[in-house]
């Protein structure tokens, strides 16, 4: 049975839980209690819910949890058409951290862009923060594209999958440690379904549907 916990977060769990085991034998109780208090969160930060994931070909799945903070019309040449609706979730400390597929399909591209740490609930976070932007491609040939946006806090943006790899929707592909928020560029044959404001969950809420089928 799998363990809800991303094994990410496992150095972060044993070295304050080793800092704890030696404020205990040095007779430091209070920095015992704020380690273990620490750990605890640690715990929470990094838990990763086993979900049921019952998604369509022609929905589009939350890649995270957290509160959609823009729904707008885009333009973005990186995928196919150009044309699409980006629709930001943005992860605050509380939430589930692990990221997953919004749809089924083929991994077409994998590029991580080096940048700043500006709070990510800005927009301009986008552009010039430390990022990691995929393309997959559904049975339709739609591309969908996502971006994981590091934060002021989220240093360390971990993606497990490359060009080629095949992903179900919902599959975990990574994760971005202590906070950020995740961008995703549906394409002009899909409509979104959700609002400024509502939450997400992610391989359980869906974000847009499919409306056109002249790909098929």
């Amino acid at each position: 049975m799998r363990i809800p916990f991303a094994l990410d977060g496992l150095p972060f769990v044993i070295v304050a839980l080793v800092a704890a085991a030696v404020c205990w034998f040095l007779s430091l109780h209070i920095t015992v209690y704020v380690l273990l208090g620490l750990t605890v969160l640690l715990l929470g930060f990094f838990r990763d819910p086993i979900r049921r994931i019952r998604a369509s070909d022609d929905e589009l799945l939350s890649p995270a949890d957290g509160k959609v903070i823009v729904v707008r019309s885009i333009d973005d040449q990186s995928i196919e058409g150009g044309k699409g609706t980006l629709i930001c979730v943005f992860m605050s400390l509380l939430n589930c951290h692990v990221n997953r597929s919004p749809i089924k399909g083929e991994i077409k591209s994998v590029k991580h862009t080096s940048g700043k740490f500006i709070a990510a609930f800005k927009d301009m976070a986008s552009e010039v923060n430390e990022r990691n932007r995929f393309i997959v491609v559904n049975r339709h040939s739609d591309e969908v594209g996502v971006t994981q946006v590091a934060g002021l806090i989220a240093r360390r943006i971990v993606c497990r999958i490359k060009p080629g790899d095949k992903v179900e929707a919902g599959q975990r592909i990574g994760m971005i440690k202590f906070g950020s928020r995740l961008d995703v560029v549906m394409p002009a044959s899909y409509r979104a379904s959700v609002e400024v404001g509502d939450k997400a969950r992610a391989g359980l809420t869906v974000l847009g549907r499919r409306i056109a089928d002249d790909k098929s």
